[in-house]
């Protein structure tokens, strides 16, 4: 199994950017008769979190999800990080190729 992070070229700094969850999702209830004191924290997927960053990336993020999740799965990591698994040197070949293809070197993928 190879790991690769995902990068997407910055739409402000053109710099290459990867985002990481720093903490996971808080979500809670208010209610209309009573207060509810209950939250559950839940991760975002690797699609989920890709698509946060549109309007930061060059590249659109929904696209990227298309290409990534045609060779790979999109996942994040236990570090928080946007990764993608593939099976082999191969599968991940195929993937730098077809994103070099649609986004030149807005998308990259590094270990």
């Amino acid at each position: 199994m190879i790991r690769m992070r995902v990068f997407g070229r910055c739409a402000i700094y053109n710099d290459p950017i990867s985002p990481v969850i720093k903490n996971p999702t808080i979500i809670g209830w208010n209610a209309l008769y009573r207060d509810i004191d209950l939250t559950i924290e839940r991760r975002w997927n690797g699609a989920e979190l890709l698509r946060r960053m549109k309007g930061w990336f060059t590249a659109n993020p929904e696209r990227m999800i298309d290409v990534i999740e045609s060779h790979a799965l999109l996942q994040v990591s236990t570090d928080g990080d946007l990764i993608v698994e593939l099976e082999d040197e191969v599968h991940l070949h195929r993937l730098k190729s077809h994103l070099e293809a649609v986004f030149g070197d807005q998308v990259l993928l590094r270990p």
